[in-house]
């Protein structure tokens, strides 16, 4: 999977977490959530996982594996650390 369509995947699934809140708990709230820092939890705790936890973490997360959901975090940080470069020269 190419990171392009990994970002594709990754803001479904942040659409899919937003579309939740908002028909559960957002309608008369405001609210505030990082879909990226979710992502990397659910990366994280996928990292520790086996078996059917796996499977569904993989799924929510629309990844292949673990090595997928590595190379995906791990191409963002290098992004975030490029654009930071920039904004500080």
């Amino acid at each position: 999977m190419d990171l392009h369509e990994s970002i594709m995947n990754q803001n479904d699934m942040a659409l899919n977490i937003t579309k939740h809140l908002f028909s559960k708990e957002g309608k008369d709230k405001n609210l505030v959530f990082s879909a990226l820092s979710i992502h990397v939890v659910l990366s994280i705790i996928a990292s520790g996982s086996k078996g059917a936890t796996l499977d569904q973490i993989l799924s929510f997360l629309r990844s292949n594996s673990i090595d997928h959901l590595n190379s995906f975090v791990s191409q963002l940080i290098s992004i975030d650390s490029m654009f930071e470069q920039l904004r500080a020269a």
